[in-house]
């Protein structure tokens, strides 16, 4: 984290167990001028999600609906448009999760399930076959 528009820099989630992060998303700004940040790590111990409302100075692990203990493959984005709105993506899991409520406790839900194939001659599963090093989720702008 950087206070001075990136002239020293300070380790953090440093209480976090040992992790390979692999996202981060802002979520849109609320009417108080309030924003979160999120970050999104695997570890051996499972995936891991973090809030901070205070541009990274302090954070917050999120408690998370996964089915499978074992997450391998987690990103994350947040709706540019709905403050509080972000989602989840779970290869482990093949869900995404949504929260409307900022990823508090017990607001997650599953939307439903992607489409897995067999379509155009692709084998079932397909889009989940490659789960660990290419799972990538972002939300659009459009209002509908």
């Amino acid at each position: 984290r950087s206070t001075d528009a990136g002239d020293t820099w300070s380790p953090v989630l440093t209480g976090a167990v040992a992790t390979d992060w692999c996202g981060l998303a802002f979520s849109a700004t609320f009417g108080n001028g309030e924003r979160f940040l999120y970050a999104v790590g695997e570890s051996g111990s499972g995936g891991q999600v973090w809030r901070s409302g205070d541009r990274g100075g302090n954070w917050q692990q999120l408690t998370l609906p996964f089915i499978n203990p074992k997450q391998n493959s987690l990103d994350i984005a947040c709706s540019p448009l709905k403050e509080g709105t972000v989602y989840i993506l779970s290869g482990a899991d093949r869900r995404v999760y949504k929260s409307n409520s900022s990823g508090e406790a017990g607001t997650w839900s599953n939307t439903g399930t992607l489409p897995h194939g067999p379509e155009g001659g692709l084998p079932i599963n397909y889009n989940w076959s490659q789960t660990t090093y290419d799972s990538h989720i972002r939300c659009s702008y459009r209002n509908d």
